[in-house]
């Protein structure tokens, strides 16, 4: 079996991409070819045995056409048993490839429908691009092999018009963090209470500083860290006016994006992990990769309540469910976890088991290698 990866979209090393997928499967011995964006050829040992197809770097409608035209022109020279493509922008380009013979399934990474409203264009306007979109959308699906989606509710949403379908969740890779994990873990000698990645509106930081004089006031040497990106520009100032207006200023961390393994490295400090999604339409149908990752770290988690977190933390019995809408009701969490050692302790070590059994990328991706079999098939 050979299976070509293809993004214009995404950078080579992405994680969902590359670092799961292509590793994933070339590490069970099958061919995998990567046709993506990179500035300069990737190292050969991280390739492994990934045969890389370079496009040319384009920004902007630039990239969006001509490196979509270009993938699919290197696909049609490519002797692939399946083309798994991740990008919008490559819709009508692959539905042309699957017209030409070809087994294509597309990787829906979210729910791109919805983008077209948080870019700021009149809602009007927003609705109608939003229609064309879905009506693309739904009909390539219709006409290709499969498709491969994030969550099961999103599965629930286009599922019906796919030929075939599985969920490959967000999740880590137990191959690539098992040296970190399974050592000791070393917290940093006061309590902090975590996020990491995008740190945006989307993720509720205001919720999360507007909890910190409760929590304060209980756990006076309590640090609230932000680690990686905050967004959009301007809006780290946002938080910090935040806390400095409720005099808790001191108590806020923002640490930078940090490689993969040290990042992981930072976030097993940790002694609580906040995973506030605003409640959207996009993430009503989503899970957060930061979930598993606190899960992997042993960390006890306080976790939006939302259908497909929901069920993650009832079947692993790793954290708290809130309404970060309420303040009070964050802060309570937090500070029950912060103040009941043994039960923080439990949900950690749940959620680690968890992680450890059936919560990791290569539990999906026997998943992934059935889907292909029955593309195969067909």
């Amino acid at each position: 079996m050979r299976i070509c990866h293809i993004t214009s979209m995404h950078e080579w090393d992405d994680d969902r991409i590359f670092q799961r997928a292509c590793k994933g499967l070339s590490a069970e011995g099958i061919d995998v070819d990567l046709i993506a964006t990179s500035g300069e050829s990737p190292d050969a040992g991280e390739m492994g045995a990934i045969r890389f197809i370079p496009l040319a770097r384009r920004e902007g409608l630039r990239r969006r056409f001509l490196s979509s035209f270009e993938a699919y022109r290197l696909a049609l020279s490519t002797p692939a048993d399946i083309f798994h493509f991740h990008d919008p922008d490559l819709l009508p380009f692959m539905w042309r490839l699957k017209a030409r013979g070809r087994r294509v399934v597309y990787d829906i990474h979210e729910n791109y429908s919805i983008r077209f409203a948080q870019w700021g264009v009149p809602a009007r306007v927003a609705r109608s691009l939003s229609r064309v979109y879905r009506w693309l959308e739904d009909r390539v699906i219709s006409t290709i092999d499969g498709i491969v989606v994030p969550a099961v509710g999103m599965k629930e949403r286009v599922g019906t018009r796919a030929h075939e379908s599985v969920v490959v969740r967000n999740m880590h890779s137990i191959r690539r963090v098992a040296p970190l994990i399974d050592g000791p873990h070393i917290r940093s000698g006061r309590p902090v209470v975590y996020t990491s990645g995008s740190n945006g509106p989307d993720r509720n930081c205001l919720s999360i500083v507007r909890s910190l004089p409760a929590v304060r006031a209980q756990f006076p040497s309590v640090q609230f860290r932000f680690a990686g990106s905050v967004r959009p520009d301007g809006y780290q100032e946002t938080l910090e006016k935040e806390a400095e207006a409720f005099g808790v200023s001191g108590a806020l961390d923002f640490q930078p994006q940090l490689p993969y393994l040290e990042h992981f490295r930072r976030t097993m400090e940790a002694d609580v992990g906040l995973v506030l999604l605003e409640r959207n339409e996009k993430n009503l149908a989503a899970t957060s990769n930061r979930m598993f990752e606190y899960m992997m770290c042993g960390i006890p988690i306080v976790v939006e309540d939302l259908p497909e977190q929901r069920q993650v933390v009832d079947d692993a019995e790793c954290g708290l469910l809130v309404d970060s809408r309420d303040v009070d009701e964050l802060a309570a969490a937090i500070t029950r976890l912060l103040a009941d050692e043994k039960l923080a302790l439990r949900l950690g070590a749940n959620g680690y088991q968890a992680a450890r059994q059936r919560y990791n990328f290569e539990s999906d991706l026997v998943g992934l290698l059935a889907f292909y079999d029955r593309v195969l098939s067909r």
